[in-house]
């Protein structure tokens, strides 16, 4: 398969990183992931929205050719039916040590990968060893800083469950470590607002906007009350069969139809 690297098609074999890029060395960057599906790139002026207004927060400059075409370019270029694309945005390369690089020379890398999009259901753990920080300004990004999310999938698949879901340290819901949570509740569906550190996911946004769910805080001691849990992300929309061992509904909704139909 062929990727793209700054003005460059490459065979994803033969694309390279340098050592001094401030993404590899610091996690200093941004990225989105995206599903592709029937040979189109789903959302995606939703995802570079996201990412062109992330980077402008964090002061991440995209590279002059940097363009929405790219994404749909490279579905076309690989002729992929059904995969996703990973779009990888760094600061580029730089000296050792903290200080930005002067020039900057951001760096923009597009992977195209085979996948199919999920909808079985899954088991799910509370992690005990990772709080997510609603107050932290990386709670707002998707960032390349992802070992706090590797840590909690971790512990999951050492309790052989296939995702961990993160508390606050106030005990509040937040998000997996790979998706938005939402949770059903007095026959609604309830998804953590920004505040208590969720991500901004796009199919989230998506389900708000369509009014399947709404935000609510959702504290710990309300558990007992939750019936069902589903994950969203951009790959997949899965219901929670066990959570903390704890048998959950899975038939409430035609998770592969709502999917199906927020990606038009």
């Amino acid at each position: 398969m062929i990727g793209y690297c700054n003005g460059e098609w490459i065979p994803i074999k033969d694309l390279t990183i340098a050592v001094s890029d401030r993404g590899f060395s610091l996690g200093d960057g941004l990225f989105e992931t995206l599903l592709v599906w029937q040979g189109r790139v789903c959302l995606a002026e939703h995802h570079w929205q996201r990412l062109t207004s992330s980077a402008q927060q964090l002061r991440i400059p995209l590279p002059p050719e940097a363009s929405l075409d790219l994404l749909q370019a490279t579905v076309d270029r690989n002729q992929l039916e059904t995969g996703a694309l990973r779009v990888t945005l760094t600061r580029g390369c730089g000296q050792r040590g903290l200080q930005s690089p002067d020039p900057l020379q951001p760096l923009l890398v597009v992977v195209p990968s085979l996948s199919q999009p999920q909808f079985q259901p899954l088991r799910l753990v509370t992690a005990q060893t990772v709080r997510r920080c609603p107050e932290s300004i990386l709670s707002r990004f998707k960032t390349l800083s992802y070992l706090e999310n590797v840590l909690a999938r971790q512990e999951a698949e050492q309790q052989q469950a296939d995702e961990a879901l993160l508390l606050t340290p106030s005990d509040r819901l937040s998000e997996a470590a790979a998706a938005n949570v939402f949770v059903h509740m007095n026959d609604h569906w309830w998804t953590p607002p920004l505040s208590d550190g969720a991500l901004p996911g796009i199919v989230r946004q998506r389900l708000l906007a369509t009014g399947w769910a709404q935000e609510a805080s959702i504290a710990w001691s309300q558990r007992d009350h939750i019936e069902a849990i589903a994950l969203s992300n951009s790959l997949s929309f899965r219901p929670v069969s066990h959570w903390d061992g704890r048998a959950l509904k899975t038939d409430l909704e035609d998770w592969r139809s709502r999917f199906e139909y927020l990606q038009r």
